[in-house]
């Protein structure tokens, strides 16, 4: 196996004393009898408190795998995941799931990955299915997977998928849980770390739900392998001949070790060569997915820097020139180390975020919390709608009191010449400045490498789009040409192809796209069948025997 690429840059991020791999717990293989895959295991599983493990989440010793299977290889079904409670509570994020449907379908059987505590809910889910004139017919297409899934991206805490060299489908399920919490453990506080560290066990199960459900529900041949390896599905890609890429965030929250994360890949994963790329910038998911897509086994999908000319804040400029670097850096090294590889760009909306009006909400926001205080009101008095309530009605009048008393008039916070002067007054800046200073809590990145490529039993190919709408200040012809662009991208590669658009900016406000929140379950020739059981000889004889 070779690295094609030093980790010297992740030096001092991966200074995290207690973390995974370097709680001090670690022994050499030779001195204790195991081979350096057990003793990967036995260090990692020690390095954790009791009780982080279950028989269903603990690393398992590897399978040979003969080939990791990519994205565009033939399908028998696409998964995605529903937490039904939110998503019926959001009528745009069930309208995001009901046209994923209408999309997918017609092409190939959709199984939709449910929490079985939520069982009550199900019904309304499959009644607004039944209810969709373009889902009529298809009912047959759709199953309903019972697992413990709480979150939409099955992308990253479901399976990758292999074969064996005898032909089985390996279901890979690595760790999702958040193991970074393990640079904050601290025994004093094991509650507080159980919380933490419990937060995202439901849907580290996925893969378990996954592997019953292709052996019960389509007789496939399954084996299912846990690495000890804390990975998400869309900081992965393979081109299914060996490359395998992950970004510097993978190697980061694995502890650094080097040998052992190449050890965990090689033996694993079949890789052959590990390729570490630069994540995405700012409070963002750290997925390679939003920023690069392998789309065959010759061809790579990069995007290109996002627009960032209409946000004019001092912390957008600054972003944008960190994921300029980022992707630069990125297609250099691909370019560099990777012949006979063809790269497309494509282009890349901007970040999505908060319109002025949106953030002047959060300024009059900030204003009336001093104020209130101030005032020695309660805030979410004064922000209670209810003109019936005295309470309300008390809180709100102080706090026009305190306004007048230090402004002089009765102050409108919806006038914006008004805003300004109590802006002034309390936080000591006016309008100007706050939105120039403003920063967006999370870095959205609405990108068209986040699509999927599924290919189905008739070797027919289907590529789901996200489609995002134009922000203020922004031009509807600009997304209208690149759309274009993406489509004579994607189209040279698969010209017989079909191509579906799907409106995508609610579901990526939620942190993700397409991409991340479906996978494409390979086609598999070998069915189950009957295990012939070895006599051990090492069960004693009874007494009678």
């Amino acid at each position: 196996m070779s690295c094609v690429r030093l980790l010297s840059s992740c030096s001092t991020r991966l200074a995290w004393g207690l973390f995974v791999f370097g709680l001090g717990v670690y022994s050499n293989a030779a001195e204790n009898g195991q081979t350096l895959e057990e003793d990967d295991r036995t260090q990692l599983v020690q390095s954790l408190p009791a009780g982080f493990f279950t028989p269903v989440t603990a690393p398992s010793r590897p399978i040979a795998i003969q080939q990791l299977c990519p994205e565009w290889e033939p399908s028998s079904t696409v998964l995605i995941s529903v937490p039904l409670s939110g998503t019926l509570a959001n009528p745009k994020a069930l309208k995001f799931v009901l046209d994923f449907l209408v999309a997918t379908v017609p092409h190939i059987p959709v199984g939709i990955l449910y929490n079985r505590d939520e069982e009550s809910r199900l019904g309304r889910l499959i009644h607004e299915i039944e209810k969709n004139p373009s889902l009529s017919g298809y009912s047959g297409r759709i199953d309903f997977v019972e697992s413990r899934v709480q979150g939409f991206w099955i992308r990253d805490h479901g399976p990758q998928f292999g074969r064996s060299h005898q032909g089985d489908l390996i279901v890979i399920d690595s760790i999702f849980r958040f193991l970074e919490v393990e640079s904050l453990y601290d025994p004093s506080r094991i509650g507080e770390f159980n919380a933490a560290s419990q937060r995202n066990y439901s849907d580290d199960l996925s893969p378990q739900f996954v592997a019953n459900y292709l052996r019960s529900d389509y007789e496939y041949e399954t084996s299912i392998v846990r690495p000890p390896l804390h990975l998400q599905g869309g900081d992965f890609s393979t081109d299914g001949r060996g490359n395998v890429f992950i970004s510097e965030d993978t190697i980061a929250s694995n502890g650094g070790d080097w040998g052992t994360i190449e050890r965990i890949f090689q033996n694993y994963f079949g890789a052959e060569n590990i390729h570490i790329l630069n994540p995405p910038k700012g409070n963002s998911a750290k997925h390679l997915d939003l920023l690069f897509k392998v789309a065959t086994d010759k061809t790579y999908l990069v995007s290109r820097q996002p627009r960032a000319d209409y946000l004019s804040t001092s912390h957008s400029r600054n972003l944008a020139q960190q994921i300029s670097r980022s992707l630069k850096n990125n297609l250099s090294y691909i370019k560099r180390n990777l012949s006979g590889i063809e790269v497309l760009e494509l282009p890349m909306p901007s970040l999505l975020v908060k319109s002025r009006d949106q953030r002047l909400l959060e300024l009059r926001g900030e204003v009336l919390n001093l104020v209130s205080r101030k005032a020695n009101v309660d805030l979410g008095l004064v922000l209670n709608g209810n003109p019936k309530l005295p309470e309300a009605e008390s809180a709100r009048s102080a706090v026009a009191l305190e306004m007048l008393v230090e402004t002089g008039k009765n102050i409108n916070l919806n006038d914006e010449a008004d805003l300004e002067m109590v802006a002034q007054k309390y936080l000591g800046s006016g309008i100007e400045e706050f939105l120039e200073t403003y920063v967006n809590r999370q870095a959205i990145y609405r990108s068209y490498t986040n699509s999927l490529i599924v290919t189905n039993p008739s070797l027919e190919t289907l590529i789901l789009l996200p489609r995002f709408n134009v922000q203020e200040g922004e031009s509807q012809s600009d997304y209208a040409a690149m759309e274009q662009e993406v489509e004579r991208a994607y189209l040279s590669l698969y010209p017989s192809a079909q191509l579906k658009w799907i409106d995508s900016d609610e579901i990526t406000r939620l942190g993700g796209s397409i991409h991340c929140m479906s996978i494409s379950v390979p086609l598999q020739v070998k069915l189950t069948a009957s295990r012939k059981l070895k006599k051990s000889d090492s069960i004693l004889p009874t007494k009678n025997g």
